[in-house]
């Protein structure tokens, strides 16, 4: 029963998702446009109107950075032909554009609801970050933490020192096993940086007193307060921002907190414990069947359905690291993530946004657009035939693609011609070391060692470089408006890409070629068989218009 229940629930939503893609579909051919009636008429495609805001929702979707809008409209023409096309064909029903649709779809939505109900509830005040900063971030204790090794020792040395017959940094001078302190550290202590059950010992104390010995890593320690630092306004100044984000962070989980709560009790959520600890966190690979541990008034969550996410996660855990938490509860954890993903997930879809600004644009452009990726799907592809002989022409003709160029590792030593030649002399009888001298004649931070390509080299350079072997010395080379010494240290003669090597990039290169060529006939089709008119002056209006709002925000 339950089993029916959640596929009707699934049929459902695959209902829904397929009656919003035809009110979109019936809009966009009945209907005068999306924008309001006061916005500019751009063109008209077989007498459907688009608007000066259809195309800059298209505009906003599809352009890079820096990218200027296009000469003439026809790539937005071309764009509404072809996701019309897809619209005549039924290609709502394509399952890679439901899945495609529904899963963008979803994400979006959650974003909408957690912006809704959680971000914009979201108000802090100058007030609130002052109020945090005064219980969070002062006073600023000074502690010298003296450690012990044992419980008898800080208890002893705890009443010297309360007493006053001793000094902490008397006690310092003191071997622990007479007596004195292992260690001494001094540190700041803020409070939102403080263990709780030190917060309780040191908000009481003055100036100058110790703590009782507490426990701390294994040993004792006696807490001495050598200064209190109060409010500073300057100083909240500096956390002011990260105040904010903090106070952000925990008003954000508040209010998704009520979120959740709120929607537990809206889809009337009840957990049956029995049947949660029945799954074994030690036989997670052990038949569970479909009775529930999570009722809802929208679905149930069953046993399987536990089992399963659990052992995703435990997997998930296992290779990324993590260690053992005997206090983390595993189960509860992953139990959590389901019911509150189920209810978030349902509820934001239930909300519709796809039918309320500014979602409702961008949802229209996306199904618009995967449209036409099922088209391409359908109609191109089917199309494209590339078999070995294509690969095997593509290769020869383009063997420069598949080729890393020789390249050529360099000495260089730059002065006038006069001294060079000097230079050279030496170098060649054995007097000195070419690198040697590269490095003292070298301009400071620049390297006298170049790496590159024979073919970017300077024609003088090259020239000369090609009769040298490994470790020569070139003769004085004039080079336009200098004179250069040369050493090669390497060359690395080019090398071609085998073709079987090469045979999938040549693939990917003709498959795009191909496509293009079908979806330019496939388009000119299309255009002779529909009545367009373009509203030029308001075309050349509006180009203007975004070439001038991008130039205001650069």
């Amino acid at each position: 029963m339950e089993q029916k229940r959640t596929d009707g629930m699934r049929r459902m939503n695959g209902f829904i998702l397929r009656a919003a893609f035809l009110t979109l579909t019936l809009i966009s051919f009945s209907s005068p446009g999306w924008s309001a009636t006061t916005e500019a008429t751009l063109l008209t495609v077989d007498n459907v109107r688009f608007t000066t805001a259809d195309f800059l929702t298209w505009w906003e979707n599809i352009r890079d950075a820096d990218m200027e809008p296009p000469e003439t409209l026809q790539p937005y023409i071309d764009w509404i032909l072809l996701y019309r096309e897809a619209e005549k064909m039924g290609l709502y029903d394509d399952q890679a554009f439901l899945k495609k649709v529904s899963t963008f779809h979803k994400a979006r939505s959650l974003m909408q609801l957690k912006n809704e109900e959680v971000d914009q509830r979201i108000s802090i005040t100058d007030e609130d970050i002052m109020r945090y900063y005064a219980e969070n971030y002062v006073p600023v204790w000074v502690l010298n933490i003296i450690h012990f090794p044992d419980e008898d020792k800080a208890a002893a040395a705890y009443r010297t020192l309360k007493s006053g017959e001793i000094t902490a940094e008397q006690l310092q001078e003191i071997l622990p096993e007479d007596g004195g302190s292992a260690a001494q550290n001094v540190v700041r202590q803020r409070p939102n940086s403080t263990h709780a059950e030190w917060l309780e010992i040191i908000r009481p104390m003055e100036v100058g007193d110790y703590s009782a010995p507490v426990p701390w890593k294994g040993n004792l320690v006696v807490l001495h307060l050598l200064e209190r630092i109060e409010e500073n306004g300057k100083e909240a100044d500096l956390y002011r921002e990260e105040i904010r984000h903090r106070l952000w962070k925990q008003r954000q989980g508040q209010y998704t907190l009520e979120l959740l709560e709120k929607l537990k009790e809206k889809y009337r959520v009840e957990i049956d414990r029995e049947a949660v600890d029945e799954v074994d966190l030690a036989d997670l690979a052990g038949q569970y069947g479909d009775r529930p541990v999570v009722t809802t008034s929208i679905g149930n969550i069953s046993q399987s359905d536990l089992a399963a996410m659990l052992r995703k996660e435990v997997q998930f855990r296992k290779t990324s690291g993590f260690g053992e938490d005997g206090g983390f509860d595993l189960k509860n954890y992953v139990l959590n993530g389901i019911v509150s993903q189920t209810l978030t997930s349902h509820e934001a879809l239930e909300r519709h946004y796809e039918r309320q600004p500014p979602y409702d644009k961008i949802y229209e452009y996306y199904v618009r657009h995967r449209l036409i990726k099922a088209l391409e799907a359908h109609v191109f592809e089917p199309e494209v035939k590339i078999g070995p002989e294509d690969v095997a022409t593509y290769y020869q003709r383009h063997l420069d693609e598949f080729t890393a160029p020789e390249t050529v590792t360099l000495g260089i030593i730059e002065g006038n011609e006069k001294e060079l030649k000097a230079l050279w002399a030496d170098i060649v009888a054995g007097g000195d070391d070419f690198m040697v001298l590269a490095q003292i004649n070298a301009p400071h931070g620049v390297e006298p060692v170049v790496e590159m390509a024979v073919e970017q080299l300077e024609p003088e350079i090259a020239e000369v470089v090609s009769g040298l072997a490994p470790g020569d010395v070139s003769r004085v080379v004039a080079v336009k408006d200098k004179f250069v010494l040369v050493q090669l240290q390497k060359r690395t003669r080019a090398v071609t890409a085998p073709k079987e090597k090469a045979a999938a990039r040549i693939i990917a290169d003709l498959r795009s070629q191909r496509l293009e060529e079908i979806r330019n006939k496939y388009l000119l089709q299309l255009r002779a068989a529909a009545d367009i008119q373009v509203q030029e002056k308001t075309w050349r209006k509006l180009r203007e218009e975004i070439k001038g709002n991008d130039a205001e925000t650069k």
